[in-house]
């Protein structure tokens, strides 16, 4: 359980420092592009932040379990839920605000290959760190 809890602050800190990277991003893109930022793009940050950080503390914890089969379950399963959740998100953004909705989607599709690459790179060397270290 220990051993958990460390990875999550190890992880929490890289998230940070990642969404500290996309704001920045964003700034620059206010700056230099203003005809294509809206105020709405710096939400999807926080946003990314909160989902990032509950799917690896639960996978985290699922993996302490120990029960490859269940894990694996429950990987797929999240990545399931994530991806309906986002497409959610953008349908109920673009219903809503039409007049923003490609300069959204854009900096959320944007985001997303931020998000998801930094995930998917984190989760493989913290499982090589698991097992190196039974």
């Amino acid at each position: 359980m220990m051993q958990q809890i460390q990875l999550f602050k190890k992880y929490m800190i890289k998230l940070g420092l990642l969404s500290a990277g996309a704001l920045m991003l964003y700034g620059i893109a206010l700056l230099l592009l203003p005809e294509y930022v809206i105020i709405d793009q710096a939400l999807i940050i926080p946003y990314f932040i909160i989902v990032s950080g509950g799917v690896h503390y639960y996978l985290l914890k699922s993996r302490a379990q120990g029960n490859a089969r269940k894990f694996v379950t429950r990987f797929m399963g999240t990545t399931t839920f994530k991806l309906l959740l986002y497409m959610a998100t953008l349908l109920v953004y673009v219903l809503v605000f039409r007049d923003t909705a490609l300069k959204f989607v854009i900096a959320f599709f944007i985001y997303y290959l931020m998000y998801t690459s930094f995930e998917v790179v984190v989760f493989l060397k913290q499982s090589k760190e698991v097992h190196s270290s039974h």
